[in-house]
């Protein structure tokens, strides 16, 4: 029997200018990494801001979901970024 993936969210990340935030998330013990991505959120009234995704990809022994993203502004808001795993119960 093939149990449900399991999709985990990582906390969510501040995205600064010109700075490369990285963005995590891991799944639990028992658990394979099958896959993720990233959510990028920005806020109402952002003007003139670009979310920059520079990479995602599985990382830390096939366990974790790693995101890093910068941006370039020319105006106010903010931006964030929530990294997420998709992960398969072993056995």
């Amino acid at each position: 029997m093939v149990l449900p993936s399991i999709i985990v969210d990582g906390a969510p990340e501040n995205v600064l200018d010109g700075i490369i935030t990285v963005a995590t998330a891991t799944c639990p013990i028992g658990t394979t990494l099958t896959g993720g991505g990233v959510k990028e959120d920005v806020s109402p009234g952002t003007v003139f801001r670009v979310p920059l995704l520079l990479g995602s990809y599985p990382d830390n022994g096939a366990r974790t979901w790693t995101a890093e993203l910068s941006s370039i502004s020319g105006g106010p808001g903010a931006i964030t970024a929530t990294a997420y795993a998709v992960c398969q119960p072993i056995g």
